[in-house]
């Protein structure tokens, strides 16, 4: 089956316009209700910077961040820090008061010493976003939905309209034949990133799928740094930039 142009121009086109729909109802959306009882937005408080991490204080009355999952991060004036004071403000009603912000992904969470509390660590924070805090132990943060990757979907879209690309058409104008797959489990019984190697060795695609925390980041930083390591050159693309620098962070 050979998809045309336009089947991947109008897939990208429907992406784009179910993320913006998607994310806009998010933002007309009570801010109380996505914190308590949809538990996408979070109120935690700044404790400090350690390693490069971000460690936030979280109550756990109500949600925390999952590992992996990537936020806008922000702060917002005093007069809104406590979130009985949102009233009827919705989601893009506090981003709109917002003061400073980044985004940052969640890697840790753990029990606090105060047994209503827990703890979590994210990186990925903007050097501006960390200067703004840093000297604020104990400011109240908002977290909540990042917005959707409108700039990689946008070059996605620029890619697939010109032809002018060996590499890409290759890819996007080849006939594809579906077949039965069944996917083989991998755990540390062995070194995964062996065997991925030694597959890429034997086929020129590879599909490795697992939930947030699985090592799926530290995998490609390690796959990466051998790759490189051998003088060859690897391209990697993300959904977002932050993705990206996890990867470098993963790097030795």
């Amino acid at each position: 089956m050979i998809y045309s142009r336009e089947e991947h121009i109008r897939f990208l086109e429907e992406e784009l316009r179910a993320q913006t729909e998607a994310y806009k109802n998010k933002l007309d959306t009570s801010a109380t209700f996505l914190l308590q009882d949809r538990e996408e937005l979070f109120v935690a408080q700044f404790l400090t910077f350690k390693d490069g991490e971000m460690i936030l204080k979280f109550s756990n009355t109500r949600g925390i961040p999952r590992q992996g999952e990537y936020l806008y991060c922000f702060t917002v004036p005093k007069e809104l820090r406590n979130y009985r004071d949102w009233r009827n403000k919705t989601y893009g009603d506090l981003i709109k008061e917002k003061t400073n912000y980044s985004e940052v992904v969640c890697i840790w969470q753990a029990p606090s010493n105060e047994k209503d509390f827990s703890i979590a660590g994210f990186r990925g924070v903007e050097l501006e976003f960390a200067t703004h805090i840093q000297d604020t132990e104990g400011i109240i943060l908002v977290l909540g939905p990042n917005k959707p990757p409108f700039e990689y979907i946008a070059n996605l879209q620029k890619i697939v309209q010109h032809h002018n690309n060996d590499s890409v058409n290759n890819i996007l104008d080849q006939d594809f034949h579906f077949a039965e797959w069944t996917p083989s489990l991998l755990d540390n019984k062995n070194n995964i990133a062996d065997f991925v190697l030694s597959q890429m060795a034997l086929q020129d695609t590879m599909i490795i799928q697992g939930p947030p925390g699985t090592g799926k980041t530290y995998l490609i930083a390690e796959l990466c740094e051998r790759l490189c390591n051998q003088g060859k050159s690897v391209l990697v693309t993300a959904l977002t930039n932050r993705a990206l620098v996890e990867i470098v962070e993963n790097q030795h």
